[in-house]
């Protein structure tokens, strides 16, 4: 029986993460692979064999879980399916070791095939031939604005890091976090955002005439250490930001934390000023266990929930019940990936509080955001 879930709801795509998560579990006590294929289509759905799992992300995406050697295989033929336009493979344990990152990596890989004009890639393997993150000096941070839906006004931006490759040019987020992941260097990676938006944004805040917090995407991993919290306070004050001006956008990447422990950690934080947000809320395995456990201010909701709202009745219902989950829990809500006025307008009409996307400007280094 094929397991065909609509994902315009939040439980359809949790029960397919469960069953990604299953899988993923049962392969490392076999010492077994698991697919995961990123489709991205023309209309509707693609054919998939009886035997696959498939969640639809929208009317022109889906995720297929390949979780046999056998399934794998045939991963080519599935991206050739009549209606699809590009396709990713991402392989556990090759090329990610947590259900997330292979998420994460499937739909990077869909993304180049697309801009490559390709109907298969792989997702990217060749982690090695990137420095540590310790010894990069080509990182660097391009800054998107965050708006206040009922009126538009900007009140922050978002620090997204960007890295120089010597051959390929600016190399994507999604792949960065992916690197530092296989050289344990979040951490690193996280206190050298951290820092450089601080001082970047300290200076931009000078070309402004209203104040504007700054957003930093940090891992939990982050908050595992014991004397993160101290670190993380003391890189703001060096800027000369106060807290209150700065905010923590929250990643899971890891299931292995104490999730008791990092809540204290983060309380500590919230008591000091800083505003606390769970990142791409909906695309996490423990979305809804994060929303319940840990101190937080605002949930950023992923852009999969925004892309289809004006378009689609469905799409529309399930981020109102996004949105009323998140305001019953006393907490803030931010839509990412605004594109359309259409869906500016709807997000107003459903009391959406923050929003971001290209629809109030693309994402730009310090010295043109300043500007």
């Amino acid at each position: 029986m094929t397991s065909m879930f609509d994902d315009r709801n939040l439980p359809a795509r949790l029960m397919f993460h469960d069953r990604l998560a299953t899988a993923l579990a049962t392969a490392a006590e076999r010492k077994g692979t698991v697919g995961l294929l990123a489709l991205q289509t023309h209309h509707g759905a693609a054919a998939v064999a009886k035997t696959d799992d498939v969640v639809r992300l929208a009317d022109d995406r889906q995720m297929v879980l390949l979780k046999t050697a056998e399934r794998l295989a045939q991963a080519e033929a599935l991206a050739a399916v009549p209606g699809v336009k590009a396709a990713g493979l991402a392989v556990y344990p090759q090329d990610a070791g947590h259900p997330d990152s292979l998420w994460r990596a499937a739909s990077e890989a869909a993304e180049r095939a697309k801009v490559e004009g390709r109907r298969l890639q792989r997702a990217r393997s060749d982690i090695r031939e990137i420095p540590p993150v310790l010894e990069m000096d080509r990182f660097l941070l391009h800054y998107q604005s965050q708006v206040a839906v009922a009126d538009r006004r900007m009140v922050g931006v978002e620090a997204l890091v960007r890295m120089e490759h010597p051959t390929r040019g600016l190399i994507s987020p999604g792949e960065i976090i992916l690197m530092a992941e296989r050289v344990n260097g979040l951490a690193a990676l996280g206190e050298w955002a951290l820092r450089r938006a601080c001082e970047e944004v300290s200076a931009m805040r000078a070309s402004f005439a209203i104040p504007f917090t700054v957003a930093v995407n940090l891992s939990l991993t982050q908050f595992a250490e014991a004397h993160a919290v101290e670190r993380l306070l003391g890189i703001i004050a060096e800027s000369g930001l106060a807290p209150g001006d700065v905010e923590f956008e929250l990643t899971e990447t890891s299931p292995a934390i104490s999730l008791s422990a990092v809540a204290g950690r983060l309380q500590h934080l919230r008591q000091q000023g800083v505003t606390l947000a769970l990142d791409d809320f909906g695309t996490g395995f423990a979305s809804l266990t994060l929303l319940r456990r840990l101190p937080l201010d605002l949930v950023k909701i992923d852009r999969r929930y925004v892309h289809g709202i004006d378009r689609d009745e469905r799409e529309r219902d399930g981020l109102a019940a996004i949105l009323g989950l998140i305001r019953d829990l006393g907490l803030k809500s931010l839509a990412e990936g605004v594109e359309r006025e259409a869906q500016y307008a709807i997000l107003r009409r459903l009391g959406c509080d923050f929003a971001q996307g290209y629809l109030f400007g693309r994402p730009l280094p310090a010295d043109s955001a300043g500007q």
